[in-house]
C-alpha cells in the first residue's frame, strides 16, 4: 500500500526519478517544496529568496480575492497571524473579532500597537498639498468627528479640527 503520493519533474524526457516537488501523505497533508508536511498545507521553499506564494485575481466581480474563515469566532486564537524572526517575534494579528495587533497578541482594542521597549511612534505621511492627520468620529444619536491634522484648513499647521461645525478648535 502506498503512503504518499508524489509529483515528480525532471530536467529533460530521459531522466526517470526527477526531483519531488510535491506530496500528499497517509493523512492527507499536502507539502509542496517538503517531504514531511506537518499541516495540511505545509509549504516550505527549497531555494532562499523571492516570494513563497503569490495569489492573484482576474476578476473584477466584488468577491474577496484571499478569504479566510475563522470559524469559531474566538478572540484567544488568531485568524491570521504574521511573525517575523523565524517565528520568534509577533509582526501582525488579527483577531476573530477583526481587532488588529501589531506587535501583540493581546488585542484589546480595534488596533492595539505594542513595543516592548524604545520609541513608538504612528506615522501617517502623504505629499505636500494634501491633509494628513487622524479623525475620531462619532455616529449615532449624537454625531460629532473631529480631527488631528496638518493641512485642514491651513498647510503646515497642526490642528485640533471639529469637523462636524468646520471650525479650528486649537
Amino acid at each position: 500500500a502506498a503512503t504518499a503520493i508524489t509529483f515528480n519533474t525532471a530536467a529533460n524526457t530521459t531522466t526517470r526519478t526527477g526531483t519531488e516537488r510535491l506530496r500528499i501523505d497517509s493523512s492527507g497533508n499536502v507539502g509542496i517544496g517538503t517531504n514531511n508536511p506537518s499541516y495540511v498545507l505545509d509549504v516550505s521553499p527549497t531555494t532562499n529568496g523571492g516570494e513563497i506564494a503569490r495569489f492573484k485575481s482576474d476578476t473584477t466581480n466584488g468577491a474577496s480575492d484571499v478569504l479566510i474563515v475563522d470559524q469559531d469566532n474566538n478572540d484567544g486564537r488568531a485568524a491570521l497571524q504574521v511573525q517575523g524572526a523565524g517565528g520568534s517575534n509577533e509582526c501582525l494579528y488579527v483577531a476573530s473579532s477583526g481587532n488588529v495587533g501589531i506587535g501583540t497578541t493581546s488585542v484589546d482594542q480595534l488596533l492595539h500597537i505594542e513595543k516592548s521597549s524604545g520609541t513608538t511612534i504612528v506615522k501617517t505621511e502623504v505629499a505636500s498639498g494634501s491633509t494628513v492627520g487622524f479623525e475620531i468620529a462619532k455616529t449615532g444619536d449624537t454625531t460629532q468627528s473631529w480631527r488631528i491634522v496638518d493641512g485642514a484648513t491651513v498647510n503646515g499647521v497642526l490642528e485640533f479640527y471639529d469637523q462636524t461645525n468646520t471650525a479650528t478648535r486649537m
